[in-house]
């Protein structure tokens, strides 16, 4: 039986939307642009097993763990204990108050074709070749407890959040509205700050609510904040995200900074599509020689 379950995915589709006339156009629509919900085969997978999963826990390096009651509005500033060990956190998965994440488990041999499948299938259903605009890929699995909550934020990637186990509510605000994400916060976050969206009551009815259940996900784009609610049970979910080459939008909330730093008072992002490129396509390659610069002196210094 494992064994037929294994093929689902190991010989095909990861997502059902294969199969839809309407859910292929609705990524197509849809994608990077506003959250949508898609279905998937990947909770018939043998490697997510939770034996499976506590394994790699326990061979993978880059694993953040955390334990207590997080709250909504805290980003990722919580007060619990972020030091947990992952076997701590493992072993109070059930009791309640642990949150783990296992970072790029795409580097394991087992889990590894599973992110280069996702991005194939995406560029058919979107139909564009995704892999020329894509800058990074990376694939996390992201362990919670019962009624956990992972805090309001947002992310420098376009995501698909498959829910592989247990149920979780996914509320999602549109961060293209500037009375919910500033253009002090979107600039604050792509210079660095991780928890610079800042969660508002008044502003909770405005968002998508996408009940997510093992067979489901949702789509988030790109600095579009969102936080989760789980329901009573473990819940397991994959997160895979895209990073696009340039980001311009990015490079020009940094020029804007960069300006400002000057003493000088920079147009808002979107006031003028002409010196928004202008930011954006000089503050990229001040990046670009930057990084070169930094490779230069680090191998020069490893000689």
């Amino acid at each position: 039986m494992k064994a037929i379950e294994a093929d689902v995915t190991r010989n095909g589709h990861i997502f059902t939307a294969n199969e839809s006339a309407a859910d292929q156009k609705c990524f197509r629509d849809n994608f990077d642009s506003i959250p949508f919900i898609f279905h998937h085969n990947l909770s018939a997978d043998p490697r997510f097993g939770m034996d499976c999963i506590k394994a790699l826990a326990l061979r993978l390096p880059n694993t953040v763990s955390f334990n207590g009651a997080a709250g909504v509005g805290k980003g990722w500033s919580q007060s619990g204990n972020w030091g947990a060990t992952v076997e701590d956190a493992l072993n109070k998965l059930e009791q309640g108050g642990s949150w783990i994440i296992l970072k790029r488990i795409h580097q394991d041999p087992d889990y590894a074709e599973l992110l280069s499948k996702c991005l194939s299938e995406v560029e058919e259903l979107v139909h564009r070749h995704l892999k020329q605009e894509i800058e990074s890929r990376t694939m996390s699995l992201i362990l919670s407890s019962p009624e956990q909550v992972t805090p309001y934020h947002i992310d420098g990637d376009c995501n698909f959040l498959f829910q592989i186990k247990g149920s979780k509510t996914i509320y999602v605000f549109d961060g293209r509205n500037r009375s919910i994400l500033t253009d002090t916060e979107e600039e604050n976050f792509w210079c660095g700050d991780i928890s610079a969206a800042k969660y508002r009551e008044e502003n909770q009815s405005k968002a998508w609510e996408f009940g997510l259940k093992p067979g489901n996900g949702v789509h988030v784009p790109v600095i579009y904040p969102h936080w989760v609610k789980n329901q009573k049970a473990v819940s397991m979910s994959l997160s895979i995200n895209f990073r696009f080459h340039g980001r311009k939008r990015a490079d020009v909330f940094r020029a804007n900074r960069y300006i400002r730093k000057m003493g000088l008072n920079p147009r808002s992002v979107g006031e003028s599509k002409m010196m928004d490129s202008i930011k954006g396509e000089t503050f990229f390659w001040k990046r670009r020689v930057m990084g070169k610069l930094q490779g230069l002196r680090k191998r020069i210094s490893g000689r």
